[in-house]
């Protein structure tokens, strides 16, 4: 039975402990199926963290002038920024759809009050005179 070195462990196996291969001469990879497992296993583990590291800049890069102007453009197309219902309940009202029951969860950042615009003063202090 003739054995074959692997690449990364250099430990020597039979055929079948190695993954098929048509573009190689013997027809089968460099690196034995134990190694070939190790290195996908780093590897998934390693793309698993950079895409929870992605998702966490997704749900985070919005500022405060990307909120506001949502909400500008929300009551715009007629939705009430100051009612107690939201605006998925707002949405399926006026489509006639049945709003989904979920838990109040404070994801957003900003709510719109922080973008309604402030009154100007007059002077430093704040005081209108």
């Amino acid at each position: 039975m003739e054995l074959f070195k692997c690449r990364k462990c250099d430990a020597k196996y039979p055929k079948e402990y190695f993954h098929n291969c048509k573009t190689k001469p013997n027809g089968i990879h460099e690196v034995c199926k134990f190694c070939a497992n190790e290195i996908s296993a780093m590897y998934r583990k390693r793309r698993k963290e950079e895409q929870r590291q992605v998702a966490h800049i997704k749900l985070t890069s919005s500022t405060k002038k990307d909120y506001c102007k949502m909400y500008e453009f929300l009551e715009s197309i007629g939705y009430d920024l100051n009612s107690d219902k939201s605006i998925h309940e707002q949405f399926c009202l006026k489509y006639g759809l049945k709003p989904i029951k979920r838990e109040k969860k404070s994801r957003n950042v900003y709510n719109p009050q922080d973008c309604q615009k402030k009154t100007p003063t007059n002077n430093r202090r704040g005081l209108n005179e």
